[in-house]
C-alpha cells in the first residue's frame, strides 16, 4: 500500500461518523479516490445536500452489470434534480473498470475503487458482505434505503419518494 494509499484510509477513518441513535441511521463518512482523475477526492462532504445513490459492483458481477441499463436510464431522468450516483468497484484494476466503461457502459456519474475488496474501510463501514448493494442516501446525510428497496421498479418508487 502506497503512503498516498494509507493517507487517504486514514482520512476515511476520520470522516468516519457513529450511526445515530433513532429511526435514521446517518451515513459514514468515507473519501475515495475518483477513478476519472485520480487527483480528485469523492467525499460524503461533496456529495452533502444531494440526495446519491452508492453502488457497490464489479464489472465480474452478472447481477451488477444487469443493473446498469436501469441506472443509466434513472441517472438521466433524475440527474437534474439533486441526484447523483457513486459506483464503487470491487475490480482489482482502475484500468480494468475503465475499459468496461469506454467498451460496455459509458456510466456518466461519479466513480471510485474499493481498494482492498470485502475487507475494505467502504465494505466494512457500508456493511457490504456481497454485491451488487446500493445504498440511497438522502440530502441531509441519512440512509433512507437500501438494497431490495433500490431493485427494479422500486427502484425509481423509491427515488420519486426522496427527489419531491
Amino acid at each position: 500500500m502506497t503512503a498516498f494509499m494509507r493517507t487517504l484510509l486514514l482520512l476515511s477513518l476520520l470522516l468516519a461518523v457513529s450511526y445515530s441513535a433513532g429511526a435514521q441511521t446517518a451515513a459514514p463518512g468515507f473519501a475515495v479516490v475518483s477513478l476519472d482523475d485520480s487527483s480528485a477526492l469523492v467525499t460524503d462532504a461533496l456529495l452533502k445536500g444531494k440526495v446519491y445513490l452508492v453502488d457497490f459492483w464489479a464489472t465480474w458481477c452478472p447481477p451488477c452489470v444487469e443493473e446498469l441499463p436501469e441506472l443509466t436510464r434513472l441517472y438521466e431522468k433524475y440527474r437534474g434534480r439533486n441526484f447523483e450516483i457513486l459506483s464503487l468497484s470491487f475490480d482489482n484494476s482502475r484500468e480494468h473498470v475503465r475499459r468496461f466503461r469506454a467498451k460496455r457502459f459509458s456510466m456518466p456519474w461519479l466513480h471510485g475503487l474499493v481498494e482492498l475488496g470485502f475487507g475494505d474501510y467502504l465494505a466494512d463501514v457500508f456493511h457490504v458482505k456481497n454485491i451488487p448493494r446500493q445504498i440511497l442516501i438522502d440530502s441531509a446525510g441519512f440512509i433512507v434505503a437500501e438494497d431490495d428497496e433500490l431493485r427494479g421498479a422500486q427502484l425509481e418508487k423509491t427515488l420519486e419518494k426522496y427527489l419531491r
